[in-house]
């Protein structure tokens, strides 16, 4: 096959590519079955530029996991901070604070177990908070508190520390 020819036949055949992949993007779509009740969903975080698909709790940034969290990772609260609302429980179903705001006791849901079946108790939330404490790059809300202590199986405190604020 001479030169010419074969540049013909690399030619032809990239034509050939092009043109399947512009045919496979015509194809139809139809929307969704509204009497099925299905819907798609799409959610934007405000982040820009690419996405990193790791889903880890403890990274340093949290960009990565703000479109899981509450998602995949469920909190003590729900909140939303574009509106003045109370928060809405999760794993928590209580909370209050102590005259001079440097205390938070939070109660914790009863019956929530872990996927090994073991059962979410107050000892969980202290452990995080106090992996926060031992670890500050962990800790991306800023918040500083000296302790956390369990007072029963269902009830932890925190104690914060007022100069930080």
């Amino acid at each position: 096959m001479s030169p010419s020819n074969k540049r013909l036949l690399v030619r032809a055949t990239a034509l050939a590519a092009v043109a399947a992949l512009v045919l496979a993007g015509c194809s139809s779509t139809s929307s969704p079955n509204k009497s099925s009740g299905e819907t798609t969903i799409t959610l934007f975080n405000g982040s820009v530029g690419n996405f990193t698909e790791n889903f880890n709790p403890l990274l340093s940034t949290g960009a990565e996991l703000q479109p899981s969290q509450g998602v995949i990772y469920e909190t003590l609260y729900y909140y939303n901070m574009a509106r003045a609302q109370k928060p809405r429980p999760v794993l928590a179903t209580g909370y209050s604070w102590n005259s001079d705001g440097t205390v938070l006791t939070i109660t914790t849901r009863q019956g929530v177990k872990w996927t090994d079946g073991q059962p979410f108790t107050a000892k969980d939330v202290a452990f995080t908070f106090t992996l926060f404490q031992n670890n500050p790059g962990l800790n991306t809300t800023g918040a500083k508190w000296t302790a956390a202590h369990v007072t029963d199986i269902a009830q932890i405190t925190i104690r914060l520390v007022p100069e930080a604020y």
